[in-house]
C-alpha cells in the first residue's frame, strides 16, 4: 500500500510486496518455487499461494482488507507527537551536563502493518526506539548528495534556542524498512523551550524507550501514561516539520481516481 503524508500532502511510491503466502499456517512453509502466488482481488496487496490458504485466512484478513487504502504516516506521527516529544526530551537531555540535541536524534524503527501476517487496525507499529548520532544515521541510510539528516537550518534554529537558554531543537527520525535492504526516513523536530534539563530521575533511558513502544502499539493505555507524566512533560509547541525526508521523492498531492506513479528513489543500507 502507498504511504501518504497528510502533513505535506504527498504520496510515496510503493515497492512491490514480497511474493510469499500471507496465511500464517500455510502448508507450503514458504516454499513457493513453481507456485503461482496471486494477490488479493480487493486490497491488491496481500498474496496467497492457493485458494485454500486465501479462504482459511479470510476471517482475519477481512478486518483489514480495504480498497484504495493508504498508510498515513503524517497522521500517525501527529497522533503521538506529544509522546515522541517527551521521549526525545527525556533521552536527548538526560543530564544537566549532557545535551545531545545538536549531535544525536531519537531513532524510531517503524513497521508498516500491511506487511505483517497478524492483522491489526493500526497503520504502523514501533519495533524499537533508541538514540543515535546524526552521523551514524547518515552513514547507514544516507544517500550521497542528499541533504544532511540534521540540516544547517536545523542547527541554526537549535543554536538560536540554546542562545536564549532553552534546551534546543530535538529531532526524531522514523525509519521504515523496505524490501531488499531499502529504507524510508521521515523526520519530525520539536522545539524544547525549557530552560532546564528534562529527565525524570525515576525513569531511565531504556524505560522511556519501552514506554514509548508500548503506548504506540496499544500495549499500554494512553490515558495511563498521560496520568503518569506531568503537565510540563506534555507542554510545548507543536512539531516543527523540517523540509524534506529520505527514501523517496514526492510525486505530488494525491488526487482521487488517478494513479500515482512512483518516481522515488529508496535509500540503500551502507
Amino acid at each position: 500500500m502507498p504511504i501518504f503524508d497528510s502533513r505535506m500532502e504527498i504520496v510515496l511510491g510503493d515497492p512491490k510486496p514480497e511474493r510469499v503466502c500471507h496465511y500464517k499456517d500455510c502448508p507450503n512453509n514458504r516454499k513457493y518455487k513453481g507456485l503461482n502466488v496471486k494477490q488479493c482481488g480487493k486490497c491488491k496487496w496481500i498474496r496467497y499461494c492457493c485458494r485454500e490458504c486465501q479462504v482459511a485466512d479470510w476471517p482475519e484478513h477481512k478486518a483489514v482488507c480495504t480498497t484504495e487504502r493508504m498508510l498515513d504516516i503524517g497522521a500517525w506521527q501527529n497522533k503521538y507527537a506529544w509522546l515522541f516529544r517527551w521521549a526525545a526530551r527525556e533521552t536527548l537531555c538526560y543530564h544537566p551536563d549532557m545535551n545531545l540535541t545538536s549531535t544525536h536524534a531519537l531513532l524510531v524503527e517503524v513497521l508498516r502493518t500491511d506487511r505483517l501476517v497478524a492483522p491489526t487496525a493500526r497503520p504502523f507499529l514501533v519495533d524499537s526506539v533508541h538514540v543515535l548520532p546524526h552521523g551514524t544515521v547518515e552513514a547507514h541510510w544516507g544517500v550521497p548528495g542528499q541533504h544532511a539528516v540534521y540540516t544547517a537550518a536545523d542547527r541554526a534554529r537549535g543554536a538560536m534556542l540554546q542562545a536564549q537558554g532553552a534546551l534546543g531543537l530535538a529531532q526524531v527520525i522514523f525509519r521504515i524498512p523496505g524490501p531488499n535492504g531499502t529504507s524510508m526516513l521521515f523526520f519530525q523536530c520539536f522545539e524544547l523551550p525549557e530552560h532546564e534539563y528534562a529527565a525524570r530521575r525515576d525513569l531511565g533511558r531504556h524505560q522511556v524507550y519501552a514506554l514509548t513502544k508500548k503506548v504506540v502499539n496499544g500495549d499500554l493505555p494512553e490515558v495511563v501514561v498521560r496520568i503518569l507524566l506531568t503537565p510540563g512533560d506534555l507542554a510545548g509547541p507543536p512539531p516543527y516539520q523540517p523540509n524534506g525526508f529520505g527514501g523517496s521523492t514526492p510525486v505530488g498531492p494525491p488526487k482521487p481516481k488517478r494513479k500515482m506513479k512512483d518516481r522515488g528513489q529508496e535509500i540503500m543500507h551502507a
